[in-house]
């Protein structure tokens, strides 16, 4: 059977009904006299079976006949039954079809209309049309300078009615489907007037407006105040958070706005499982290469005056290297938008575009079909734009290029206004700050100083690897962790501004947290500076305060032990440094000439004030006799007797030492020789203790500016370490493994180690994969999207991953899980981007028809 269209269908009913509403009159006393309605009766009878005579079935012609006849007859009752009898055909048996119209205006934004246009087409009851219809070129003063008509671009899947060959006036269609919703308020192109959004809504009840972009967040406010959005049936968003921000403004009824997904993502996936081919003229300047697909916007044109200029240095370096290509996709309308809006910016932007499509292992891509550049890509670089969400979908990794303002105005938020960063974007890793580690089996285990995570290295193979297991709380935290104690097969985790000892079993792998007595969460500031070993016990010294924190290594038990205010004199108390020197515990403190002496098995304390000292005491060790004194900013080391009182003041350095503003930090006894740990001083020195001979163990260390700059953390926003001056320590300390001495570096180039016997130098490198530490960062950091953003953690900002770095990130490959990763974030923000959402539009749609197919 044929169908109808269901608004012919209603109207037949309709006049059905009036049908039978006057043969119920014409059946009681008052209307036998009408002879006037019997005659309009046989008209309408005539009408019906017109109406319906494109019917395959012709039941309706018997009904017809009876009904007439009857009325003839006068025999109301029987020509009531016929007409009664052909309602409930029609309502029963004749089909209703549908007329539904797609109305895109430019061909590259067909993507967000293809997946509703495939559904609405595979439904039987539904006739479907696509009517790309005209719109206007626009110059400065909104002049038209150019009619356009893309009917002929489109997918040669797409059957295209020309918009002169249909008129929605007549048709009357049951839904119109629309991507532009600017009607007479763009300023670059403008659809024509006759197909404004109040127009077509004359014409239909079903009005349907899907974006042809994808919202990266927060809505522009003045897009809901359009009159398209009084206009539309419905509004159709990608996410939940994008319906509730068009709710906002208070102007849209919560019914019209609809979350039901993008059919742009259907699109993608589509695609993407075609598994189509590199168009073949690509093929010569992509292949064998890592492809990035650069995407530069309208946004970025219009408010970035350094744009063009960066655009050409990204274009020179992807093209320069051997094993990388790019792919170029300007917006569609930039060259319109600058003639429009910034023409003094045409004839750069038009020799930009000149020599690119010159460079080697580039192509310029301004096709209708963004998505053959997804495809073909391994990674995207380009503006923040919505190209951005079909890219995550893919899996494959992103670099954000800020606008130059913008990425000035991050860098000074998260690098203290030092302008470094930038100096330094061809660095492929990290330097780590290293704190006093525990070494077994050439296996240094050790916490980062600039990064809240637990650190191995092979000492053999220089192998950084994480410590597994450790889930780190603060990655971008400095001075979690400051030091690292062994105590049989267990390795302490000293907390810096951490709240908690972490107790790692190197049998077993387990990690334990200790919470400290008292602990509030994490410091704010500095919370402890040191930790004395004595025997089976560490004392853990606060940067601030009387209170001390003795930690039983075999039992894991802690007790807060304080200390009198009568055994110091003065107030506020702090700690610098600690040591055990004769069973007893030596405290240096922060700022003073003043050591507190402190008996284990009393708790007594003794003031020791050292008026002999013109300096504060930075740090102490002990060679069994005497106390070493390190003198804060002073290039002299005192050794000093407890008992005798006795002084040897050791200032005459070897040749070519210079010390600096503080030459040295702290002091290791090895047995027989004192090492004192460079601070500032160029050479490491050790001095002999029986003889007094001093000795350059090492000269010529510098400070790494790279390394001076990650070691206070750079990626914590302003405020987060503003208590705290960045490391600026050659080395952290130093620690005996056998027959070698090894220095932890923070800012010096390596990890320095020394074979006491032999003399030997090992020099070793501790960095980290720069891509790895952002990664890092990003997962144990941002355990949530930005409010008000699409979920795009997982994507990289060019202020923190250089395009360098992220160049070389790709072409070592190895990401899939990380693309995962992204992949899954943003499906968990968007409704049905698993490829369903076209299919879900129509249903929506369809039901609100009362379609059953």
């Amino acid at each position: 059977m044929r169908a109808l269209r269901q608004g012919r269908k209603l109207q037949i009913l309709e006049l059905t009904q009036t049908l039978i509403e006057a043969l119920q009159y014409l059946n009681t006393p008052e209307g036998s006299v009408a002879d006037y309605l019997r005659s309009d009766c046989l008209d309408c009878i005539a009408r019906i079976s017109i109406e319906l005579e494109t019917l395959e079935v012709k039941r309706y012609v018997e009904y017809c006949d009876m009904s007439a006849s009857a009325i003839n007859n006068s025999d109301y009752v029987k020509a009531l039954q016929q007409v009664d009898n052909l309602y409930r055909w029609i309502e029963a048996e004749v089909m209703a079809k549908y007329e539904v119209v797609f109305m895109p205006y430019k061909a590259e934004m067909w993507d967000a209309l293809d997946s509703v246009w495939r559904a609405a087409t595979a439904d039987p009851m539904c006739d479907v049309r696509v009517v790309p219809i005209p719109y206007q070129s626009l110059g400065p003063g909104l002049a038209v300078i150019a009619e356009e008509y893309d009917g002929e671009k489109f997918p040669s899947y797409v059957d295209i009615t020309h918009y002169a060959d249909y008129d929605v006036s007549q048709s009357r269609p049951d839904a119109i489907f629309i991507h532009n919703p600017y009607d007479g308020y763009n300023t670059v192109t403008r659809v024509h007037p006759g197909y404004f959004s109040q127009v077509l809504a004359q014409y239909t009840g079903r009005l349907v407006y899907i974006p042809y972009f994808v919202s990266l967040g927060k809505i522009n406010a003045g897009l809901t105040q359009f009159p398209s959005m009084k206009n539309v049936w419905k509004i159709i968003v990608e996410s939940e958070f994008i319906r509730q921000e068009y709710l906002m403004q208070g102007t849209i009824p919560a019914d019209k706005v609809v979350a039901l997904g993008s059919p742009k993502l259907d699109y993608l996936i589509n695609r993407m499982s075609e598994l189509a081919p590199m168009p073949p003229e690509w093929e010569p300047v992509l292949k064998g290469r890592k492809v990035f697909l650069y995407n530069s916007t309208l946004n970025r044109l219009l408010n970035d005056d350094q744009c063009i200029r960066d655009m050409r240095n990204i274009f020179n370096y992807l093209t320069s290297r051997s094993d990388t290509s790019v792919i170029w996709r300007p917006h569609p309308l930039s060259l319109q938008t600058l003639k429009s809006m910034r023409p003094h910016m045409v004839n750069a932007y038009l020799t930009l575009v000149t020599e690119f499509k010159r460079m080697p292992n580039a192509v310029y891509d301004e096709s209708q079909d963004m998505y053959t550049a997804i495809i073909c890509s391994d990674a995207y670089v380009g503006d923040y734009s919505s190209v951005l969400i079909p890219y995550a979908l893919s899996g494959k990794p992103i670099l954000k290029m800020s606008p130059s303002a913008d990425r000035k105005a991050a860098m000074d938020s998260r690098s203290r206004g030092e302008q470094l960063l930038s100096n330094f974007n061809s660095e492929l890793y990290v330097p780590i700050a290293v704190a006093p580690g525990v070494i077994k089996e050439n296996m240094l285990l050790f916490p980062a100083l600039n990064r809240g995570h637990i650190y191995t290295l092979d000492l053999k193979t220089e192998e950084l690897s994480a410590l597994t297991g450790f889930s780190p709380d603060n990655y971008d935290l400095a001075r979690c962790f400051i030091r690292s104690v062994a105590w049989k097969d267990d390795v302490w985790f000293v907390p810096g501004r951490s709240s908690s000892l972490i107790r790692y079993s190197r049998n077993t792998g387990k990690l334990i947290k200790h919470e400290l007595p008292h602990a509030g969460g994490e410091q704010i500031g500095d919370g402890f500076v040191a930790a004395v070993e004595h025997e089976s016990h560490l004392w853990v010294l606060p940067v601030h305060g009387n209170s001390l924190v003795q930690l039983n290594m075999e039992t894991g038990e802690m007790v807060e032990e304080s200390i009198s205010d009568d055994a110091y004199e003065g107030a506020d108390l702090r700690f610098s440094d600690g040591t055990i020197h004769a069973g007893q515990l030596w405290m240096s403190v922060y700022e003073r000439a003043t050591l507190l002496e402190r008996d284990l098995a009393s708790g007594d304390v003794r003031l020791h004030k050292l008026d002999f000292l013109q300096k504060p005491v930075r740090a102490i060790v002990s060679d069994g006799t005497a106390l070493w004194l390190i003198p804060e900013a002073n290039a002299a080391v005192i050794r000093w007797n407890p008992t005798t009182g006795e002084q040897t003041v050791y200032d005459k350095w070897p040749k070519g030492f210079k010390g600096g503003k503080k030459p040295f930090m702290e002091a290791l006894f090895d047995g027989e020789w004192i090492w004192l740990v460079p601070q500032d001083a160029n050479q490491i020195v050790r001095i002999h203790v029986p003889s007094g001979e001093v000795v350059a163990a090492h000269s010529g260390l510098v400070k790494s500016k790279w390394a001076r700059l990650q070691a206070w953390y750079p990626f914590c926003y302003e405020g987060r370490n503003n208590d705290k001056d960045a490391d600026d320590r050659l080395f952290s300390g130093a620690a005996i493994q056998g027959e070698w001495i090894w220095f932890y570096p923070v800012t010096a180039t390596e990890m320095i180690g020394f074979h006491r016997s032999t003399g030997e130098v090992r020099k070793l490198n501790v960095n980290l994969d720069r891509a790895d530490d952002e990664k890092t960062y990003i997962e144990t950091c941002w355990l949530v999207p930005f409010e008000g953003q699409i979920d795009l953690r997982s994507t990289f900002y060019d202020y923190l991953l250089p395009l360098e770095v992220f160049t070389d990130m790709v072409v070592r490959g190895n990401n899939a899980s990380w693309g995962e990763k992204q992949r899954k974030e943003i499906n968990a923000c968007l409704e049905n981007a698993d490829g369903t959402s076209g299919e879900k539009i129509w249903r929506f749609v369809a039901d609100s028809l009362n379609i059953t197919s």
